[in-house]
């Protein structure tokens, strides 16, 4: 753990798993420092990523509830899943005879986003919706732009000196707002559609219900807050996922071996004549391994989003002031290499138990979900999209580096989440 200024501000880090988990368990470091940049893509403290104290506690709790009746973890999930899982294949089998190579990127975040847009918004959009295509290039861009211009995180005053086209903020204000117009659109489609009485179709049903109920909290009466919470299901649910499973189909053509194993250990248990279901998991123990060292390996968010004590506490015997900067280096314990044996390399076995061969899957030097009560909401929902998608695309692809191509020879985007830009795979659809 070491400290440093960054402009006006006092930042923390913390490079260890302990430390880590000490600070984050901590009830006053469950808040969001009141910073630009926080403040601008939240309009204000909207949300519940960007939202601390009574606010953040009610929407978490609403979010929770509801996405659970929905169908977050439930059949409907899956049902949902298995068909988009589908349509992908179908794609893909499509695009591998009809060129040498496929690109693999906006396919894949098209067909996890209706996940979870069926639960949101209660339908699936085409992967030819020219809306989509705009909404899913806004929530990328803007996470990008969050990263480019995080010198405001640390240097707001900036603001007043330089204008605004220097630090983007034209591009991300229009990327904000295309979201949010298209968000609006259905919200408004859905006041038109509900059924007095009738229960809720779906989390945006939900929320208008809440907002009708007596005692309700104040935040309901806010439209801008639904907007930010469908908002931050996509930016901090939906892009992650996409963004780590098209990571490990990387690493899988980089490895042909694991690949192997895993799709030989899928048809001893499942077969080919049907697509792999959650139920099969607990049989798979090498292809979840697989996955589970793709998410570490990955490095989605190197460094976790900030935390700022709401007052004066201490760290492992360090005082740390309130509203200072708390950023956790998940980077760093992934890589650590007294807890990983090979922490550069994509290994299954640092997640299988060396006697058995079970899958192990808590171990010391995994964060990718950050810890404590702001620990990622989606983690169940994230993991069963993961092994849904994975193992079936496994099942019915090879996937093969293309000619001129090489390990680690890809380009990722800048962001609070990384992610590799569309490449391209040789991808063969087994007979």
């Amino acid at each position: 753990m070491f400290s440093l200024r960054a402009g006006t501000e006092l930042a923390v880090v913390l490079n260890s798993e302990s430390a880590i988990r000490s600070a984050f368990a901590r009830p006053e470091l469950c808040a969001r420092p009141d910073t630009f940049m926080f403040r601008f893509f939240s309009m204000g403290e909207r949300g519940v990523a960007s939202a601390s104290g009574e606010r953040w506690e009610a929407q978490r709790r609403f979010m929770h509830s509801a996405l659970g009746r929905m169908g977050f973890g439930r059949p409907r999930m899956e049902e949902l899943m298995q068909e988009e899982v589908g349509e992908l294949c179908q794609l893909f089998s499509e695009k591998s005879k009809e060129s040498e190579t496929v690109e693999i990127g906006r396919d894949i975040n098209v067909s996890v986003v209706n996940c979870t847009w069926g639960l949101v918004a209660g339908e699936r959009r085409s992967h030819g919706d020219e809306k989509m295509k705009d909404f899913l290039y806004c929530v990328q861009r803007g996470i990008e732009l969050a990263s480019t211009s995080a010198v405001l995180l640390f240097a707001p005053w900036l603001l007043r000196f330089l204008p605004e086209r220097l630090l983007g903020i034209p591009e991300m204000r229009e990327m904000r707002d295309r979201t949010h117009d298209f968000l609006q659109e259905v919200i408004d489609e859905h006041k038109e559609s509900r059924q007095e009485g009738e229960p809720a179709r779906d989390f945006i049903d939900a929320f208008l219900d809440e907002k009708e109920k007596p005692g309700h909290h104040e935040s309901f009466d806010d439209e801008l807050q639904l907007k930010m919470v469908c908002a931050e299901l996509f930016a901090a649910g939906a892009e992650p996922t996409s963004a780590t499973i098209r990571w490990a189909i990387r690493f899988l053509a980089e490895n042909p071996e694991v690949q192997e194993k895993a799709r030989d250990e899928i048809e001893s248990v499942v077969g080919s004549h049907r697509r792999v279901e959650l139920s099969d998991k607990p049989d798979l123990p090498y292809l979840r391994a697989a996955i589970q060292d793709a998410v570490r390996l990955s490095d989605i968010h190197p460094v976790g989003i900030l935390h700022a004590p709401s007052e004066d506490t201490d760290i492992d015997g360090l005082r740390i002031p309130k509203n200072s900067f708390v950023f956790p280096n998940f980077h760093r314990v992934h890589r650590d290499p007294s807890l990983w044996e090979c922490p550069e390399e994509l290994r299954p076995e640092h997640w299988l138990d060396p006697a058995t061969g079970a899958f192990v899957p808590q171990r010391p030097g995994f964060v990718a979900y950050s810890s404590g009560r702001r620990r990622c909401p989606g983690q169940e929902v994230g993991q069963a999209l993961l092994f849904c998608f994975l193992a079936n695309l496994v099942q019915r692809f090879e996937f093969s580096l293309a000619e001129g191509d090489s390990a680690g020879k890809v380009e990722t985007s800048m962001g609070v989440v990384v992610g590799p830009r569309p490449y391209r795979l040789v991808v063969k659809e087994r007979s």
